[in-house]
């Protein structure tokens, strides 16, 4: 009955009243002849038959003109809504936007001035700092709740080792955790034949990012701590703050109604968390759980549960991409951003790198192919010419054991599993932690 849905209101009523029409027609008359016996009483029935009809069809018409409107009228109260709810949205976004936008640009014109002495300026340096991870957190938020109409029912699980994820996880956070005076850390008990495991990766970090975002914007001081142990088949994860407690009950209309978090945008920075929804989304496709430990006094405790699959340990220790510790190493910074490169090439300098650079991506594959020195490549992903994707799939098809790390503004979760069909060994996103980007490089050296 679903090719019923694409048919037009006007056909289905015109539709209608012709069946009942001809099957009245056809039916009535019999129907008459087998209740009434004597001429004169079918006569008189013959009579009644137009008007019996007129009033079928008449109720008919009026239930289905009537459902149609209540419907129609439905959808115009959704749609006007939807519009409230995403001009909110948009006037949210741009208070919670600018605020953060005030404090950089103010305190960077502060700075400039003659008259300020090295304290001060450290500390206008550090309310930049804030304000920047501040503008970060808003805009994986925003990011967050586009993603909430997709379909997060497909895994892509794959040999993934813990103890290195939650490390990495920890570098990422440890500039604001030490900007902020919180103390920030990890416990996994997992031994060295139980820390490869098969999970999807990608989505089991976007979970534990924005449970680690939530307690960052509700902790002002004391610790976030991530625990991970095994216990009975099951995986678990436990992500502890010392910050303001969040009402279990606001936790589970978090939970079950995604879409209202449009309206609540001007509230992410006292802890909401959109990230939160993306999470049960995704732990219900894991055929896991979360859920908030109401024991726990001093702060927040999050529980996460997923199915334990242990996998074979992958030795990388005789990996054939990596880098020459040996000799000095030619990195080729494929990326068309000036101010980008500059920044990049500025981190880099802690390593005997020589640092060359392509403006796009075919001068990528072209300066891959003529210099044999080159030992490592960054690649930007919106370029000229020729962009990321496809210059990195060129570079790894002709040189397998070129490590190619991925720097992109791109963060979506679809953009990091594409980089990762195309063959590149690590991806960034920017804004570029440094510390990430030092953990990632000292991997591939080591």
């Amino acid at each position: 009955m679903n090719f019923l849905k694409h048919i037009r209101f006007e056909y289905k009523i015109v539709s209608g009243y012709i069946i009942i029409g001809a099957l009245w027609i056809l039916l009535s008359d019999s129907l008459i002849n087998l209740l009434f016996s004597e001429q004169a009483t079918r006569a008189e029935a013959q009579l009644f038959k137009g008007w019996f009809f007129i009033l079928i069809t008449g109720c008919f018409l009026f239930g289905f003109i009537r459902k149609f409107v209540i419907k129609k009228a439905r959808k115009e109260h959704e749609l006007e809504d939807n519009q409230r709810i995403d001009q909110e949205f948009l006037q949210n976004i741009s208070h919670e936007v600018r605020t953060p936008l005030n404090n950089i640009i103010g305190f960077t014109e502060l700075i400039q001035k003659n008259d300020i002495n090295e304290k001060e300026r450290k500390d206008y340096l550090r309310i930049i700092q804030n304000s920047s991870y501040n503008l970060l957190s808003i805009v994986n938020d925003i990011i967050d709740i586009s993603q909430l109409d997709y379909s997060v029912s497909e895994l892509d699980e794959e040999p993934t080792n813990l103890n290195k994820l939650l490390k990495n996880l920890i570098i990422s956070f440890d500039e604001i955790a030490k900007t902020n005076g919180i103390k920030f850390d990890y416990n996994c008990s997992l031994n060295k034949s139980e820390e490869w495991v098969i999970i999807d990766q990608s989505k089991i970090q976007q979970i534990l990012l924005s449970l680690i975002n939530h307690s960052f914007k509700v902790t002002k001081s004391g610790f976030i701590k991530i625990v991970c142990s095994k216990y009975d088949k099951q995986l678990k994860f436990y992500i502890e703050d010392t910050g303001t407690i969040i009402s279990p009950e606001f936790i589970n209309e978090i939970f079950d109604n995604p879409q209202k978090l449009k309206s609540r945008i001007h509230k992410i920075n006292q802890g909401i968390g959109i990230g939160l929804s993306i999470s049960k989304l995704y732990l219900d496709a894991m055929k896991g759980s979360i859920k908030q430990d109401s024991t726990y006094n001093i702060g927040n405790r999050f529980l996460i549960s997923i199915p334990y699959k242990k996998a074979i340990a992958i030795d990388q220790k005789h990996s054939k991409t990596k880098i020459s510790d040996t000799k000095k190493t030619t990195v080729l910074i494929a990326e068309d951003n000036e101010l980008n490169f500059i920044y990049l090439k500025e981190l880099l300098k802690k390593y005997n790198f020589e640092v060359i650079r392509a403006s796009n991506g075919k001068e990528a594959v072209d300066t891959c192919k003529s210099n044999t020195e080159i030992g490592l490549v960054f690649m930007d992903i919106k370029m000229p010419v020729l962009n990321g994707y496809e210059a990195t799939e060129i570079i790894k098809h002709n040189n397998p054991n070129l490590p190619v790390i991925i720097q992109s503004a791109y963060a979506m979760e679809e953009d990091l599993e594409f980089a990762k069909n195309v063959g590149c060994n690590a991806y960034l996103t920017k804004p570029i932690n440094s510390q990430k980007l030092y953990f990632v490089v000292d991997n591939l050296i080591n």
